[in-house]
């Protein structure tokens, strides 16, 4: 995390949020080579987390395997977190608040 956490103060806190939170104490003990795809899937459908917030998840994950690759710790062809997907992961869960001149003033 120290390497490659965004400098942007936000957006690191964010992803170390993430990582902390949620992925260090699934997969923390689990060698890179080991997660699978399928069980990253599975695991998602667990969490009781809205769907925007598993995309940040899963966003955060597909970095750490990009890290890895590029320091050669993880040998693949392509990012297993690509194979994930999060149905509805840009939908907001509500529907927008639309104020008419009058409300607004």
């Amino acid at each position: 995390m120290a390497e490659r956490m965004p400098k942007r103060f936000t957006t690191g806190g964010g992803y170390r949020n993430n990582l902390e939170k949620h992925v260090l104490p699934k997969w923390g003990a689990v060698d890179l080579g080991a997660v699978k795809p399928f069980a990253v899937d599975r695991w998602f459908l667990t969490l009781p987390l809205a769907q925007k917030t598993k995309a940040h998840i899963k966003s955060a994950m597909r970095q750490v395997f990009e890290y890895a690759m590029l320091c050669e710790m993880f040998d693949m062809q392509r990012n297993p977190m690509d194979l994930v997907r999060i149905e509805g992961g840009t939908l907001t869960d509500k529907e927008p608040l639309i104020l008419t001149p009058e409300q607004f003033g």
